[in-house]
């Protein structure tokens, strides 16, 4: 497996300026530091966006701005839903904060899905359930509307039929009575589809999937007469 050297200098660039930007948070630079996380914000790895987005909300909360730290909060979170903050070593306010991040984006997640099922859980990084919700939601609700055009016609007809027509009239009766229990099953199974859509995207938590998640790191050693310089990607 061949990697460029941008690509290596990249990954490097962006953790070197990542603790930069943390060791500026550490030591009350609030200001270098949040302008030094927000330079590399767009150009880092999934992994490490999510990183630069919580010391992000660090900083915002630490000068009183408790809004756009939310803000990041909910970024990195969107990055990885299952996102904690150690509450051993990080401050009070930053965990108060971060549990109304956590709210908000259930709620906000929750709101999307009333609309459109599934779009929640895009908000809350798990495509894959999200893209099944949409498929079985959008396919329930035109076989309902489908069913339901076939059990209004075939009321309608059944309806006109006259006291001659007894032998068509069962029939009729019986066609009629396929298409709207059709119609009934595909409509319960819409609203069951969108009641758990909005459920899940409010109260759960997407299941970490480490399988497709990619780490790398560039170490570099050195005994004092050679440098060892490895780039290690694990799959």
């Amino acid at each position: 497996m061949h990697f460029s050297y941008s690509q290596i200098n990249q990954e490097q660039t962006c953790d070197t300026v990542l603790n930069t930007g943390i060791d500026y948070y550490k030591s009350g630079a609030y200001a270098k530091s949040i302008k030094t996380l927000d330079s590399i914000l767009s150009d880092c790895d999934e992994n490490m966006r999510v990183e630069i987005n919580k010391y992000l909300a660090f900083n915002y909360i630490a000068i009183g701005d408790e809004p756009t730290a939310i803000v990041h909060f909910k970024k990195a979170l969107g990055l990885d839903p299952n996102l904690e903050l150690d509450e051993s070593t990080s401050p009070a306010k930053a965990i108060s904060v971060f549990k109304a991040a956590k709210k908000e984006l259930a709620h906000e997640s929750g709101g999307c899905s009333c609309f459109i099922p599934g779009i929640g859980q895009f908000m809350k990084g798990d495509d894959t359930k999200a893209r099944v919700i949409i498929a079985a939601s959008s396919l329930s609700l035109a076989t309902a509307i489908v069913t339901w055009a076939g059990a209004d016609s075939k009321h309608n007809h059944y309806l006109s039929l006259g006291p001659d027509e007894i032998d068509e009239i069962e029939r009729a009766y019986d066609d009629y009575n396929r298409w709207r229990k059709a119609s009934i099953i595909a409509a319960t199974t819409f609203v069951g589809i969108y009641v758990y859509s909005i459920l899940d995207a409010t109260l759960s938590q997407k299941t970490p999937d480490n399988s497709h998640r990619k780490t790398s790191r560039l170490n570099v050693d050195s005994n004092g007469k050679t440098i060892s310089i490895s780039y290690l990607i694990d799959l």
